[in-house]
């Protein structure tokens, strides 16, 4: 946070100043030089957190402690970014600067923000899911996320905002579905470089001249504009850095990190341009800046991260996260649990359970017991028991302290009265990665699997599991209890 705020509010700064200072004959609209002032701050204060990501991966620095707090300062320079966008938009429209106008954008823009990130996480996350569970494939996902994005976009149209808010927000709460296999998220991204971007940047491109760069004039401003976002961004991001207690060689890499502007700047610049408070001259300007700030940022941050040596508890981490990564269970996105309210449904449920809730998986319980049964209820017994298990174990694991991530899991129970086979079968047409079945019971008579637990295998094209909570085996006349 103290990275980000500084990182912000030094360029921010500069750029206002500088936006106050221009001569009249270099805005299309003099009378709106406050807005026209605001936007250009904007432009030059965020950094763009695409190109920052993409940079600190390829360079294999997305996992050391300063890569992953450049990360979280350019996710949360981009949200400030777009609420200042949102509410400058809204200035500028309405055509005059008064109490009234701001708190009419400030208030628009935090009531959407407070209503998306909680009920409208939750609403996000159903659509995707009863999407995913009710039509074959993963297209017509794909275009329920982009009816999600564009819904959110014409909601912060209506309440006076601008529309790249609401793309903005749709995108953190689709991001953080988990039903967004990684075929889904393939696809969504596949659309947007494919289709969306080039379209964008060709008309960014149409609305840019850089012949203007002839005039000795135009180059000075537009390097005083790259002066002011460079060593704004640096001194603030270093600022912010100091303030966080991190070291002077941790301080120099989190500056180099955070200057580039990306994309982010054209959009913003776009945005200007479109409501008339940016002239051509100042888009290409500011088209000029971005390109300039994302290619000084990757040479530069290696640069300052050769002196950043690699720390002893980084190096158990990475080692132990690329340890995990090769395994089986880290690489499951969601998990199917076929119980019958048994001792080994329950059982099953628990260990699913276990699974599921230190990743945050979707976990779907499929109740196949007899009707009139009386084992309804086992399912969602088994279901909190874990639950329970998972927040001791965080609590343990944090040496008796309160578990700090959420110890929900993300579950549903369904039920299906026909036999294992067929029910297996339908739920498995959703997508998962995993069946665990708890059926009882487990082993037959004379040996193998039961006629129950192989119907619901054959039903099943992935990684089977199967639970018994309490299997007995003979071997020369010693009787074995294996249990759990």
């Amino acid at each position: 946070m103290s990275v980000s705020l500084a990182g912000i509010a030094v360029p921010f700064a500069g750029g206002f100043v500088l936006g106050e200072f221009l001569p009249d004959a270099m805005l299309p609209n003099p009378d709106k030089r406050f807005v026209a002032s605001l936007f250009l701050g904007t432009a030059l204060a965020i950094s763009s957190v695409k190109i920052v990501a993409m940079v600190i991966r390829e360079m294999n620095f997305l996992r050391r402690n300063v890569g992953q707090v450049i990360l979280a300062s350019a996710v949360i320079d981009d949200t400030i970014g777009w609420i200042i966008v949102a509410m400058t938009f809204s200035l500028a429209t309405s055509g005059v600067v008064d109490v009234a106008s701001v708190a009419k954008s400030v208030g628009g823009t935090a009531a959407f923000l407070i209503f998306s990130f909680t009920i409208g996480r939750r609403l996000v996350f159903f659509v995707i899911r009863w999407t995913n569970d009710n039509f074959a494939g993963e297209l017509p996902v794909t275009s329920a996320i982009l009816v999600l994005m564009i819904g959110m976009a014409l909601i912060t149209h209506m309440i006076g905002v601008h529309t790249v808010l609401g793309a903005f927000v749709a995108g953190i709460l689709i991001g953080e579905s988990p039903i967004l296999t990684r075929e889904i998220e393939d696809q969504v991204r596949g659309l947007t470089v494919s289709l969306f971007a080039p379209i964008f940047f060709g008309l960014s491109g149409l609305n840019s001249d850089l012949t203007i760069l002839a005039n000795p004039a135009l180059v000075f401003v537009t390097l005083g504009l790259i002066a002011i976002a460079s060593l704004g961004k640096f001194g603030g991001a270093y600022l912010g850095g100091w303030l966080g207690g991190l070291d002077s060689a941790e301080r120099l890499a989190l500056a180099c990190g955070m200057n580039a502007r990306g994309s982010t700047e054209i959009i913003v610049a776009s945005i200007g341009l479109s409501t008339g408070l940016l002239s051509h001259d100042l888009f290409t300007m500011i088209v000029a800046m971005a390109v300039a700030t994302t290619m000084a940022m990757p040479p530069t941050l290696r640069w300052s991260l050769q002196r950043l040596p690699l720390r002893d508890d980084e190096q158990q981490r990475i080692a132990r996260e690329e340890f995990e990564a090769k395994g089986f269970v880290p690489n499951l996105e969601r998990l199917l649990v076929a119980s019958d309210g048994s001792s080994n449904g329950a059982f099953a449920v628990r260990v699913a359970g276990l699974i599921a809730g230190g990743r945050g998986m979707p976990l779907t319980i499929l109740d196949i017991s007899k009707p009139g049964a009386g084992a309804a209820a086992e399912p969602q017994i088994a279901l909190e028991q874990a639950a329970s298990e998972f927040a001791r174990g965080l609590a343990n694991t944090e040496q008796g302290a309160a578990p700090q991530r959420s110890t929900e899991l993300d579950a549903a129970i369904t039920s299906s009265a026909a036999p294992p086979r067929d029910a297996v079968a339908k739920e498995a047409s959703k997508g998962f990665d995993l069946l665990i079945i708890g059926l009882d019971p487990a082993v037959a008579p004379g040996g193998g699997f039961s006629k129950k637990v192989t119907e619901a295998a054959l039903a099943f094209e992935g990684p089977i599991a199967v639970v018994s909570a309490a299997l007995k085996l003979r071997s020369h006349s010693v009787e074995q209890q294996i249990v759990r």
